[in-house]
C-alpha cells in the first residue's frame, strides 16, 4: 500500500514533498526507492539530488544506500515547472462520512511522482474540496479504474491493514491481443525492467530474480473473432505495471 505523501511550500514554487515509506518497500535501498517515485528521472538525476543534499531522511543527508524501513519519512526538496497535460475529469463514484470512491480516468497519475507534482488525483482533490485524503492504494497513470480513498487515519489504518492481509479483492478488466488457450490459468513471476528505449517497460522474469514479485489470476471472459480477448485479471499482489 502507499505511504503517505505530503506537499509543503517554502517559497513561491520551492516545496518539500515527503514520502513516507511503505511495506511494500521494506528492505529497498534509498535509490531503488527513489527510482520507483520518480520513474522520469534518470538515476543520474536523483543521485545529484542525493549529492546536492535535496534528499534527506531523519535530517540527515540521505545516503543512496541506505536499507529503509516502513514508517520512515523521506525529505525531497524539489522546484514547480510546467507539467504534463492530463486528464482531470474524475468522478464520484460513492461517499460517506469515511471514505471516497474515485472513477479515475486514464493519463492522470494519483499521487505526486516524477514529472507529475501538481497535476494529481490528490493534489486535484485537495483543490477541489479543500482538505486532504488518505490514499490507500495506487493506479498507474495510464489505468483508468477505481481509487479508493480514506477521510481520516483510523479508516486509512483499517482499509491499508485489509490490503495488506489481502482480504480484498483486486480485479481489473482487459481487452488482449490473441486468445489464450485456457479459459483460467496463473501467472507468477518476478517483473523488471525490460531493457527498452522505453524507460517505464516492464517484463516477466523467473521468480527469484527480482525483487519485485508478481501474481496474478486470469479468465478469459470472451474470445472475439478479430483476435481480441476480453479477461478478468485479480491482483493477489501490487506492482506497477504488473
Amino acid at each position: 500500500m502507499p505511504g503517505e505523501l505530503r506537499t509543503r511550500e517554502l517559497i513561491d514554487g520551492v516545496f518539500i514533498v515527503t514520502h513516507t515509506v511503505d511495506d511494500c518497500h521494506d528492505g529497498w535501498r534509498a535509490d531503488n526507492f527513489l527510482r520507483d517515485r520518480y520513474p522520469h528521472f534518470s538515476r543520474n538525476k536523483l543521485q545529484g539530488w542525493i549529492d546536492q543534499g535535496r534528499i534527506c531522511m531523519d535530517g540527515k543527508r540521505l545516503k543512496a544506500s541506505t536499507t529503509l524501513r516502513p514508517g520512515e519519512a523521506i525529505k525531497v526538496l524539489t522546484q514547480q515547472t510546467e507539467e504534463p497535460p492530463v486528464d482531470i475529469k474524475y468522478g464520484i463514484l460513492f461517499e460517506d462520512d469515511h471514505v471516497l470512491v474515485i472513477d479515475k480516468p486514464g493519463n492522470l497519475p494519483v499521487h505526486p511522482a516524477g514529472k507529475f507534482l501538481f497535476n494529481t488525483l490528490l493534489m486535484s482533490l485537495r483543490k477541489d474540496r479543500g482538505r486532504p485524503y488518505h490514499l490507500i492504494h495506487r493506479l498507474d497513470r495510464e489505468t483508468s479504474g477505481v481509487v479508493l480513498l480514506a477521510k481520516d487515519p483510523e479508516t486509512a489504518g483499517s482499509l491499508v491493514k485489509q490490503f495488506r492481509e489481502r482480504t480484498t479483492e483486486k480485479r481489473y478488466s482487459a481487452i488482449v491481443i490473441g486468445h489464450p488457450p485456457e479459459d483460467k490459468f496463473t501467472v507468477d513471476a518476478d517483473i523488471g525492467s525490460a531493457n527498452s528505449f522505453i524507460r517505464l517497460k516492464m517484463q516477466a522474469y523467473p521468480k527469484g530474480t527480482s525483487e519485485l514479485e508478481a501474481l496474478t489470476h486470469f479468465e478469459v471472459l470472451e474470445r472475439a473473432p478479430n483476435g481480441l480477448s476480453l479477461i478478468d485479471c485479480e491482483l493477489m499482489t501490487g506492482r506497477q505495471h504488473q
